[in-house]
């Protein structure tokens, strides 16, 4: 049969989003053959504004390199390692331990709309299951994602010592936190559980 108007807008959206792809590939191509230098600028341009949001990358162009040179190689790494994928309107994503960066497109995580430039995931570096925040976003519409795996990332820290040791750090402090909250969450339910068990021996 013939395709429905509201088909036809989808695949056109779908089509749309998927140029994103094509020119995300056509980027990582260039970064293989510009000079150091250039490839840092084309880095930066391509990835700087998503990276200043993750807190333990933020500032990570400016790190010194273990040849000493200023180019920005650890963010030129990073960006090698990005892939690119469309996800359907109203498509759940399922997936942990994996840094998402929208690039095109709308989604909606545990309330919050997520537009071009936002991130969510960035506590893939954490090693305990229970500390991640494994929230599913949802598609609002045809969305175009880059993400990071954590495999990918830690290919790029057995090369700069330095960035290993910052997400080590990074990881003990998010770690830190996130453990304080979870106990802080299950004595007070409990408080509230102990509370609510008097009442009924009360009452």
């Amino acid at each position: 049969g013939k395709l429905q108007e509201h088909d036809i807008r989808r695949f056109r959206s779908y089509l749309y989003q998927a140029r994103g792809i094509q020119m995300h590939e056509a980027n990582k191509k260039l970064l293989k053959i510009f000079s150091p230098g250039l490839q840092g600028e084309l880095a930066l341009l391509d990835s700087g504004v998503w990276i200043q949001k993750v807190w333990y990358l933020k500032g990570l162009y400016k790190m010194e390199t273990t040849d000493g040179d200023n180019f920005p190689e650890v963010v030129v790494e990073v960006c090698k390692r990005l892939e690119p994928v469309v996800y359907a309107d109203d498509e759940t994503i399922h997936a942990t331990r994996t840094l998402f960066i929208v690039q095109r497109g709308l989604a909606v995580r545990r309330g919050r709309m997520l537009h071009r430039g936002d991130i969510w995931g960035e506590d893939m570096i954490l090693d305990s299951d229970w500390l991640l925040n494994t929230a599913s976003p949802r598609a609002v519409s045809h969305l175009l994602v880059i993400y990071l795996t954590r495999s990918s990332l830690e290919e790029v820290q057995t090369m700069f010592p330095k960035m290993r040791e910052r997400i080590r750090h990074a990881q003990i402090r998010l770690a830190t936190w996130r453990g304080f909250v979870y106990f802080a969450r299950l004595f007070r339910n409990r408080e509230e559980n102990t509370r609510l068990d008097q009442s009924a021996l009360d009452g």
